[in-house]
């Protein structure tokens, strides 16, 4: 098992709604098929929370990879924030 889906698991599907509470930005989702999706985030969404809506879009119950940033590197941490990373406006790719 990969330390990805350590971190990640007991994480169920659901799909991810911004609060609007805070200006928001996007992501597009990239799924392992190959299909693309935008994802409206605010700088303190979590890594799980993509992970989670990642679940939601694929039907995929896991264990995946997200990738995200430039380079590309493994989201690890289910805790850490777009903001932390500086992943709004980024894409974020599904690996399984």
């Amino acid at each position: 098992m990969n330390s990805e889906a350590v971190g990640f698991a007991g994480a169920k599907a659901e799909e991810y709604k911004d609060s609007g509470a805070e200006p928001a930005g996007s992501l597009q989702i990239i799924l392992a098929n190959g299909e693309k999706h935008k994802m409206k985030v605010v700088k303190s969404t979590s890594v799980l929370s993509i992970y989670q809506h990642v679940m939601f879009l694929s039907g995929d119950s896991g264990p995946f990879d997200l990738l995200g940033g430039f380079p590309p590197k493994p989201l690890s941490n289910p805790q850490a924030t777009c903001g932390e990373l500086g992943l709004i406006g980024s894409s974020i790719r599904q690996k399984v």
